[in-house]
């Protein structure tokens, strides 16, 4: 018989905008108790690795649950995420448009054809009819 087909190849990733954007819980990151009283090491190396740096290249503050600061940024997600549904269900009614743009344009090709084939031979019949009663002038 025929070789097996080979397997489908699996689809690593969302299967759709939407999960893409589905709201996903948050948690503060974990916070090692470091030893000593400089903190942890790896505070340590962010300091020096940060060290005479701009403001803007130091690592973020951690959001504290229930800050203004992280609920700010709660509404800028949910509004993205709207936003994005919103042009999905925009772009799924112009698919949908078009397809029906598509169907019309299809069977107004085919009604032109059909005038078309009916007029030709509206007129063959009419020359047949006329080179019958004056065919000899």
């Amino acid at each position: 018989g025929a070789p097996p087909a080979p397997p489908a190849p699996k689809q690593s990733g969302p299967a759709s905008l939407a999960e893409l954007f589905r709201p996903a819980p948050w948690a503060p990151p974990a916070r090692s108790s470091g030893s000593g009283a400089g903190g942890s090491s790896e505070s340590g190396a962010r300091e020096s690795l940060f060290a005479g740096a701009s403001p803007e290249l130091a690592a973020p503050e951690a959001p504290v649950a229930g800050s203004r600061k992280q609920r700010a940024l709660a509404g800028e997600a949910a509004s993205a995420r709207s936003g994005m549904q919103e042009s999905v269900e925009a772009l799924q009614q112009r698919g949908a448009k078009l397809n029906s743009l598509g169907e019309r344009v299809e069977r107004l090709n085919a009604e032109s054809e059909d005038f078309f084939n009916a007029a030709r031979k509206l007129r063959e019949a009419n020359e047949r009819k006329a080179g019958g009663l004056f065919g000899f002038f």
